[in-house]
């Protein structure tokens, strides 16, 4: 067992690159993965630093590159994510008192949000759509200040966030005694 794993040391220490300097010390397998990785980040943090003159240069990618891919990764796991809500349990106020909660439907409008379909979303619940307009007002936000330039895109004003409270709390009310179905 131990050769095994000093021959897997030695072929995975001839596979790094060069610029990838190994010790005596990093010789156990713990301490070599550790480290190998620590030098690797090392490395591409120097080529952010002394490489690039814009030093908002990796904000920009992350900014501009993760939600794509994970938007992407949404769109082409859907299936598998609207299968994940069935694993939920039934709501408990429902259940036990005919009273829809206020995350009652919040499944439903997600999966139905995942197949494209906004009018079916809406008619289980109104808060993932509310979210998710947010949601991309931030996104725009953050993109606005990665790139110098601050624009303030979401509400923050406090009377806008009182009155979404309370037309969030009468529709939550509202919906336990109309059928929008």
């Amino acid at each position: 067992m131990v050769k095994s794993l000093i021959r897997t040391r030695d072929l995975f220490i001839r596979c790094l690159p060069p610029w990838i300097k190994i010790s005596k010390f990093h010789l156990k397998p713990r301490t070599l993965f550790i480290s190998v990785f620590a030098d690797i980040s090392r490395h591409i943090f120097a080529f952010w630093r002394v490489n690039l003159k814009n030093k908002r240069f990796g904000v920009k990618i992350l900014v501009c590159i993760f939600p794509p891919i994970l938007i992407s990764l949404v769109y082409i796991f859907r299936s598998s994510i609207s299968r994940l809500g069935t694993l939920f349990p039934a709501c408990p106020s429902y259940t036990f008192f005919k009273i829809y909660c206020p995350g009652c439907g919040n499944t439903r409008s997600v999966q139905h949000l995942l197949e494209g379909d906004i009018i079916g979303s809406l008619k289980f619940n109104l808060s993932p759509a509310f979210a998710i307009v947010i949601g991309l007002l931030a996104y725009l936000e953050l993109v606005s200040i990665a790139f110098g330039k601050h624009i303030r895109i979401v509400p923050r004003s406090r009377i806008f966030w009182a009155i979404t409270i309370v037309a969030f709390s009468v529709y939550f009310l509202v919906r336990n005694f109309v059928n929008i179905n």
